[in-house]
């Protein structure tokens, strides 16, 4: 499903949405884009697309590492909490733009499909 930024000179994004899932935009400011994804009425994640994206900062103690998602380097954050799992995602892309996916107290079913939306991530014209 496409991801659409919020300018015209945002990259072509689009992720895998599986079925049951539903992907909502949420009424935004202009220079930002977020979109919601639900199951069974339940929040799995949301994306950020804008040019200021930042970790929360109630987890100081958690630091980010390094991936790849779809190819494109990415900053991430993620911890195990007793109510389930939570995860930030930055991905940055010159000169501005950047798409953050992030979840909180996710477990089971939820957690699997809120990763695997964030993995099919593909950006056209992005370096891999």
């Amino acid at each position: 499903m496409a991801i659409a930024g919020p300018a015209a000179d945002w990259p072509r994004a689009t992720v895998a949405v599986p079925d049951g899932v539903e992907m909502v935009a949420r009424p935004t400011a202009p220079d930002i884009r977020i979109y919601d994804f639900f199951a069974e009425g339940r929040t799995l994640l949301g994306i950020y697309l804008g040019d200021k994206p930042s970790f929360p900062p109630d987890r100081p103690s958690a630091q980010s590492e390094d991936e790849f998602v779809g190819g494109i380097p990415a900053k991430t954050i993620v911890e195990q909490r007793p109510t389930g799992w939570s995860r930030d995602l930055i991905v940055r892309l010159p000169p501005r733009h950047a798409y953050h996916f992030f979840y909180q107290d996710l477990r089971d079913r939820d957690l699997a499909l809120a990763d695997s939306i964030i993995g099919s991530l593909q950006i056209e014209g992005a370096s891999r």
